[in-house]
């Protein structure tokens, strides 16, 4: 077993909890690395997906956490989501329902460089909830960088001007330079591109 709940998690955990899934379950779960967060840790999803004889396609569905680097608990939802699923399908009349229709995408960690920036220093004096952009011309890291990769998906990019995010680079809901310009963002959008999520 997993013990998920004794602390919050960092990227090299998350790495470590869903390469185990994987391989505890490797018929129906398949793990992939979907790109690097702007610091280089890896973007990882867990497909969860029964092999079934029925020619009908599965409903595609996907799970985020860690959109917020300092949203720490949607990290440990994901991971439970995962728990309980793999470890109680086979068990359950409901559970295996889903299996049977559903293709489910995990990615229990979108952010890892705010989710570091949270763990590893004051979460009240540093901006874990951005990435780790570098957004000014000065060669330290600032609390104030990165960005909001909430207000970074390219649907209605900046749509409302500074209502709702920012276009200055020092505000936490800063959009970024350009819609869909952060890898992280990327890799959902190519994700969401190919299968059309529920």
């Amino acid at each position: 077993g997993f013990e998920l709940n004794t602390s919050y998690k960092d990227i090299a955990m998350v790495s470590e909890i869903v390469w185990g899934y994987q391989q505890k379950y490797p018929t129906v779960t398949t793990l992939y690395q979907l790109g690097e967060s702007t610091q280089g840790f890896p973007l990882l999803a867990l497909r969860i997906n029964q092999k079934t004889k029925q020619k009908a396609s599965k409903l595609p569905i996907l799970i985020v956490g860690g959109l917020h680097g300092n949203e720490l608990l949607t990290v440990d939802y994901a991971l439970d989501n995962i728990k309980t699923l793999l470890e109680n399908y086979q068990q359950n009349a409901e559970f295996l329902s889903w299996m049977s229709a559903l293709d489910i995408w995990f990615i229990p960690l979108l952010n890892p460089d705010g989710n570091l920036l949270t763990l590893r220093k004051s979460a009240k004096k540093q901006n874990g909830r951005k990435n780790g952009r570098q957004t000014d011309t000065l060669c330290e890291n600032s609390p104030k960088e990165g960005v909001d990769l909430y207000h970074n998906f390219p649907y209605q990019w900046g749509s409302l001007g500074d209502k709702g995010s920012s276009k200055r680079p020092t505000k936490k809901n800063f959009r970024g330079f350009a819609p869909n310009s952060e890898p992280e963002t990327q890799a959902i959008s190519r994700l969401a591109q190919e299968h059309h999520f529920a």
